[in-house]
């Protein structure tokens, strides 16, 4: 059983590598094959493999996303999500990079109402355990002032998205520079922002 089970493990590890490096070569198809047929071996394996399976739950869901199946991709983090929350907690931060994928798939589906009570949920307690400085408490804030800026129904609504943001970007021009992508993803977000504001 033990040399099954070892050969098991080094099959879907071999097929975990195959299917990334497949997708850094933009062959999302591919990978998507391969990180499919990877899924039902490890959910054979038992619970000690669950966290592998909720990695190659996340895998597939990024290849959806390159090849524009935005809606399976988010069914598919749902999965992720709710398993990460049930087994781990709202704060842990494997739950948050979840909430962080489910708003980008949310948002790209103009679905900005549903994202902001995710977020809402979990940006106040991972503030509190991680501290106001940390990568995904401020990729939680971005993604509730873009969610905020979208559903604001009047100008004060959007100015306080606008100052939300601008918060944002503040701190992590501090906190990692002006040249950190997610720097200047705030920035443009801020610009964006404006112009919603412009178009009232």
């Amino acid at each position: 059983t033990y040399v099954r089970l070892n050969a098991q493990h080094v099959r879907v590890h071999a097929m975990t590598r195959l299917g990334c490096a497949l997708r850094e070569n933009d062959q999302s198809e591919l990978a998507l094959a391969v990180l499919q047929a990877q899924l039902p071996i490890l959910q054979r394996l038992g619970p000690r493999y669950f966290g592998n399976t909720l990695i190659a739950k996340t895998n597939i869901a990024n290849c959806l996303d390159d090849l524009g199946r935005i809606e399976e991709a988010l069914s598919m983090k749902r999965e992720v999500y709710q398993d990460d929350l049930r087994l781990y907690g709202p704060t842990k931060e494997g739950t948050l990079v979840d909430v962080c994928n489910l708003a980008v798939s949310l948002l790209s589906l103009g679905r900005h109402d549903e994202a902001a009570r995710i977020i809402s949920r979990h940006v106040g307690p991972a503030q509190k355990k991680l501290g106001a400085d940390h990568d995904l408490v401020l990729r939680l804030q971005h993604f509730l002032a873009i969610s905020s800026a979208r559903t604001a129904t009047s100008r004060k609504e959007k100015m306080e998205a606008l100052s939300s943001m601008q918060a944002v970007y503040e701190r992590r021009l501090r906190v990692f520079g002006a040249t950190h992508p997610q720097t200047k993803n705030c920035e443009e977000a801020v610009a964006r922002i404006r112009e919603l504001l412009g178009d009232m």
